[in-house]
């Protein structure tokens, strides 16, 4: 039950982000800065968060794209080498799926094609 809900909220806040995606520099600098507050064991929600913003924003715009550029490699940095292992498979997932999840589904598509 804890983990529907918190998916939803994830969802939800996503959302509303991406609706106030002018406002994407703010996010992200809150974002940012409310990761590095919460405790080491708080923070696999934030990294759904950006998953979540950065794979729905894109048919968007670039605007949360750019803007988590600039702060998700240090923080991804920092709990690879600090965060336990449950952190560490979230920043996984998060790299992983940013960088080759579109690839990934394309390839499976030209795959099916063949």
């Amino acid at each position: 039950m804890l983990i529907v809900a918190l998916r939803n909220f994830v969802i939800a806040l996503s959302h509303w982000c991406i609706f106030h995606r002018k406002k994407a520099k703010e996010v992200v600098e809150t974002w940012g800065r409310k990761f590095r507050e919460a405790p080491r064991e708080q923070r696999v929600p934030f990294l759904y968060l950006a998953n979540d913003i950065l794979q729905n924003s894109r048919r968007k715009g670039l605007e949360f794209v750019n803007e988590f550029w600039t702060v998700l490699p240090p923080l991804l940095r920092a709990v690879v080498e600090t965060g336990d292992e449950a952190v560490r498979n979230a920043a996984f997932r998060l790299v992983w799926d940013s960088l080759f999840g579109r690839y990934r589904t394309k390839h499976k598509k030209s795959e099916k094609l063949m």
